[in-house]
């Protein structure tokens, strides 16, 4: 009889897969490889990302969105003219709120849609780093919209949710408790 290195539970030998110094029992099996999958390490605890890596993707991602903002305000301005051109004119302040409407939806859109669908912005991928919740589940894009808002309360009393990831000894920071995720090295 073996212990199964997940669930704790007694097995045959013959009833568990050994995957080096580990024994994890077909029940277990599904989770321990999402854990290997998504850089959990085979004992079930996380390899959290720090402060400084987060800052420089997040950093990262800033100059994506950044970038795309511009990008898009060249393609309107092409296609309507100057923003001081559209006031007086037929629907012209409509297009300025469409554009400040971009202008606020483009980076809710990049964070929420690469969180959800991959786990990680490109920032983040760029660092080998992944958003996932605290049990090494992926994030759905409500949780992952969810976490873009909390953000903003993070930033918003004076950037001490995010230092908050430098004193968690799970590296969270204040996003990451209201939203229950972990930031992990893949």
């Amino acid at each position: 009889m073996v212990q199964c290195s997940l669930c704790k539970n007694q097995f045959d030998d013959e009833a568990v897969i050994k995957a080096g110094e580990y024994r994890v029992c077909a029940d277990c099996k599904p989770l321990f490889l999402q854990r290997l999958r998504e850089g959990v390490n085979l004992a079930g605890e996380m390899n959290y990302g720090g402060f400084w890596i987060r800052f420089v993707a997040s950093f990262v991602d800033s100059l994506i969105v950044v970038a795309g903002g511009y990008v898009l305000g060249l393609l309107v301005r092409l296609v309507f003219g100057p923003t001081s051109d559209l006031i007086g004119k037929p629907f012209g302040i409509a297009l300025i709120l469409l554009s400040l409407l971009i202008y606020w939806a483009l980076p809710i859109a990049y964070a929420t849609y690469l969180v959800g669908r991959f786990g990680a912005t490109l920032g983040q991928m760029v660092f080998g780093l992944k958003v996932v919740r605290s049990t090494g589940e992926k994030l759905s894009y409500g949780r992952a919209f969810g976490r873009f808002l909390a953000r903003g309360v993070s930033g918003i009393i004076l950037g001490i949710g995010y230092i908050m990831a430098g004193f968690d000894s799970q590296k969270r920071a204040l996003h990451d408790r209201i939203c229950d995720t972990r930031v992990i090295r893949t």
